[in-house]
């Protein structure tokens, strides 16, 4: 299954219609895979030092892809992606891990926020 519990495709080509609209729709729009937000989901709930507590260190942007599709299709993926945006991403999710000790032992919820909206307008542009 996919990161939104969709079964794992080997390519674009064998999608429904409308699902391999909406993945290129998404990466024409921000340059990313749209469901490479939900990777940082998780950052958005967290509200007091426990929620810290529970979020792990994030993966790059190819590793996430990899991970939550489908071989071929993630190759796809990966290739319309945008190199600078994938630059911008994985720059993201390095501060992010480098910090997120820090703000474990701060419990710094707003830098969580932070990083969370950062990523936010990286990958849905809101």
């Amino acid at each position: 299954m996919d990161a939104e519990g969709h079964p794992r495709t080997r390519s674009l080509e064998e999608l429904s219609e409308i699902r391999r609209v909406q993945i290129e729709r998404g990466i024409r729009s921000t340059s990313l895979d749209y469901d490479s937000y939900n990777s940082w989901m998780s950052l958005f709930y967290v509200v007091d030092t426990e929620g810290i507590a529970r979020l792990s260190e994030l993966l790059h942007y190819v590793d996430f892809v990899r991970e939550s599709r489908g071989d071929k299709l993630a190759e796809q993926i990966i290739e319309m992606s945008d190199a600078g945006a994938i630059e911008r991403y994985d720059e993201l999710v390095d501060r992010f891990n480098a910090d997120l000790p820090r703000m474990r032992d701060e419990g710094d919820v707003a830098a969580v926020r932070r990083f969370h909206d950062e990523a936010n307008k990286l990958i849905r542009n809101k």
